[in-house]
């Protein structure tokens, strides 16, 4: 999942990403009606350490390297409506995958957000170069307030080094 689940900037850049809502359920929808938040996330506090330079490698990215991050989450107006915090490694940096064991999304409950957090954990690929990565779906483990007892999906995509497209999708 920053996913990234998050985007991971090869090279020592950071990775940077920014949300908007395009579509919630409504509150009070039935116990089995599938609902699908989208937003995107804009790294404004990352941490990248490139492990490489403990074995002197010269490249610009290698097997282990990773971010830590807690970043804003903001919906299609810009507007905050939570934040998403977590790690991920890369796993194979020619083609940029990461595996992302913790990474937790809170949402605040604001502009029309639902209140509560999904955990999730997978793997994401952003493209070394930054260009537009694929959509990396995996489902998420748990969550709480509005989310407790929904199943779904998370599914990141990186869009560019400073910007990754999420939706979440779940039914309770």
């Amino acid at each position: 999942m920053k996913k990234r689940l998050i985007g991971l900037a090869v090279g020592g850049s950071a990775v940077a990403v920014l949300v908007g809502v395009v579509g919630i359920g409504l509150p009070g929808a039935s116990a089995q009606d599938t609902q699908t938040l989208h937003f995107q996330e804009q790294a404004t506090n990352v941490t990248y350490v490139p492990v490489g330079t403990l074995i002197n490698s010269k490249q610009a990215a290698n097997q282990g390297d990773y971010v830590v991050f807690e970043d804003p989450l903001v919906n299609d107006k810009k507007q905050v409506i939570g934040y998403n915090e977590g790690e991920c490694f890369t796993t194979n940096p020619t083609n940029g995958t990461s595996e992302c064991p913790g990474v937790t999304f809170v949402f605040t409950g604001a502009h029309g957000f639902p209140k509560g957090s999904i955990q999730g954990a997978g793997i994401f690929i952003g493209p070394p170069d930054g260009s537009q990565g694929k959509d990396n779906a995996d489902p998420f483990l748990y969550g709480t307030g509005a989310f407790a007892g929904a199943q779904g999906t998370l599914t990141g995509r990186q869009l560019s080094f400073t910007l990754d497209d999420w939706a979440l999708s779940f039914t309770r």
